[in-house]
């Protein structure tokens, strides 16, 4: 389900080199979407990146219509928190997530692969870490170890610029494996608050979009 609606996700399209410009990806989607359709699917989502104006006119060709805009921001130095910023929290593990809760922390979605139900699904390979004041959780970050890659990372509005969200990132990164650059994959551009943090505050040399 996404945004309500039963969704097909496609998590890769492609075609080698020597078959291309012979319709075929226009073929598989004429034989994909009649049973897709005969199944209950309401709706077909991907990501494309902007620059691949080939895939981009054949999604529109196929009436796909743009959503939105995600970026792809990556630390290529070494992030330098605020000295003794956010002392007064304490960082620990989550083992289960009250997401009803966590998602107040939200200012826009995550993409489909950061979503809920996909950081659920993939906990086995994730870290899954609270800022904490007493009992109260008022920040978070989930992400992939060894890999340094964040799929989500939000803070309480009644607690954010106190170095929460810098603790959460400089703990990933204490533990990201040398030769991985930490980084965010699938944020929402329009998400001006998480964009200005992770550019200037988290990772502020950053990477040139992704899509």
């Amino acid at each position: 389900m996404w945004n309500g609606r039963s969704t097909v996700y496609d998590a890769g399209t492609g075609v080698i080199p020597e078959y291309r410009r012979q319709g075929l990806s226009n073929r598989m989607f004429e034989l994909m979407m009649p049973e897709f359709s005969s199944r209950g699917c309401q709706q077909y989502l991907l990501e494309v990146v902007t620059t691949n104006d080939k895939a981009i006119a054949l999604y529109k060709g196929l009436d796909f219509l743009t959503t939105r805009t995600l970026s792809l921001l990556h630390c290529e130095g070494d992030m330098v928190a605020r000295e003794g910023a956010g002392d007064d929290f304490e960082l620990r593990e989550i083992e289960t997530p009250d997401w009803g809760s966590l998602c107040t922390f939200w200012d826009g979605e995550p993409s489909w692969q950061n979503s809920t139900n996909a950081v659920d699904r993939s906990r086995h390979n994730k870290r899954f870490i609270g800022a904490f004041k007493g009992e109260k959780c008022v920040g978070y970050i989930v992400y992939s170890s060894p890999f340094g890659r964040i799929a989500q990372l939000a803070v309480d509005r009644d607690h954010r610029r106190r170095g929460i969200g810098t603790r959460l990132v400089k703990m990933m990164i204490a533990e990201t494996a040398a030769g991985q650059r930490p980084q965010v994959i699938n944020i929402d551009r329009s998400i001006d608050s998480a964009m200005t943090f992770l550019k200037t505050a988290a990772l502020p040399k950053r990477s040139a979009n992704l899509k």
